[in-house]
């Protein structure tokens, strides 16, 4: 199973390069942006199929990846939130050791 993951994994790397070789600077970026968040979906959903070793021919095995791959999102968000609040209350202000 394994196997099959990463050649569907390779198809589409190697579709998503074609699609960017050939699409034009002047292409609508909103494309683009789509296209990243629907390939790192996969590749997340991929991932964690491999590693709790899950079997999506099962209407169980979908419904704990879905389980699963909505808490890691929402431990990332988290994280985000976390990091974010951390960023926010440093001082952004001179320095004031700096003696002048």
């Amino acid at each position: 199973m394994a196997t099959e993951i990463l050649i569907l994994v390779g198809i589409i790397v190697v579709v998503t390069l074609i699609i960017f070789k050939f699409s034009s600077f002047n292409q609508n970026i909103t494309f683009k942006i789509g296209l990243i968040f629907l390939i790192f979906f996969i590749l997340s959903i991929g991932f964690l199929v491999i590693k709790h070793d899950i079997s999506l021919s099962s209407s169980e095995g979908i419904t704990k990846a879905l389980k699963i791959y909505a808490l890691w999102m929402g431990n990332i968000l988290g994280n985000i939130v976390k990091i974010s609040g951390y960023a926010l209350n440093q001082n952004w202000g001179t320095n004031l050791t700096s003696g002048r």
